[in-house]
């Protein structure tokens, strides 16, 4: 169904009342638009959606206290799966981005957005696309670099763990003591990601694991 016709329900976590309060207003002069449960912290989010709230989207701030964007979606990934969340941000932060992004964030918006854009964010998101304006164009917005990123998203944590310590100066033998693993479980992860990325040699893990390094972390 073509979201435009559907009523969306959008729950919003922002710890600022004003902020809560605009956007509020703002979403209540959207068509089709129906206004969720408030939260001023991730746990207060959590704690609707344990309750039984279903929003079809969240706006989730990134910066807040108790629990903050980053650990919110972790939880929302694993409980609440179904739900698609916006990440909501007072200032345009790729590496926060990016990170949200890694754990299924599926856009961003400004806390200045006005209504159309709003209304545009949340219809796009809502036809399961991904909104990411003026933001990440060297990154998300590249198709080849997509393609990776979402191969990327993909990886178990495990994985995306040997894949940082393969970008430093250590040898795989050093990798498997600090994974505690076996070094032919190492070997499994470096052939499994040689597969995914058709990668032939450790130089291209490095430069999968710069090319991304803001998502999988490392030195």
């Amino acid at each position: 169904m073509n979201s435009s016709s559907k009523t969306l329900t959008v729950a919003l976590a922002d710890d600022h009342v004003l902020v809560r309060s605009a956007i509020s207003l703002l979403l209540s002069t959207i068509p089709h638009i129906q206004i969720g449960p408030e939260a001023g912290n991730g746990k207060e989010l959590l704690d609707h959606l344990a309750s039984g709230a279903t929003p079809d989207i969240i706006l989730l701030d990134i910066n807040m206290p108790v629990m903050d964007g980053f650990e919110t979606m972790k939880e929302i990934r694993k409980m609440h799966s179904a739900v698609k969340v916006v990440a909501l941000t007072a200032y345009e932060d790729d590496l926060a981005l990016l990170r949200l992004y890694k754990l299924g964030v599926k856009g961003y918006i400004s806390k200045s957005i006005k209504k159309e854009e709003l209304r545009m964010a949340l219809e796009t998101v809502a036809d399961g696309n991904e909104y990411f304006p003026n933001l990440l164009k060297g990154v998300i917005q590249d198709d080849a670099a997509h393609d990776l990123l979402e191969k990327l998203r993909s990886l178990k944590e495990r994985e995306l763990t040997f894949l940082k310590y393969a970008s430093m100066d250590i040898p795989y033998k050093e990798i498997a003591q600090r994974m505690n693993v076996s070094r032919y479980t190492i070997d499994d992860y470096r052939d499994s990601l040689y597969q995914k990325f058709s990668i032939q040699s450790r130089i291209g893990l490095i430069l999968l694991a710069l090319k991304f390094k803001p998502i999988i972390g490392g030195q």
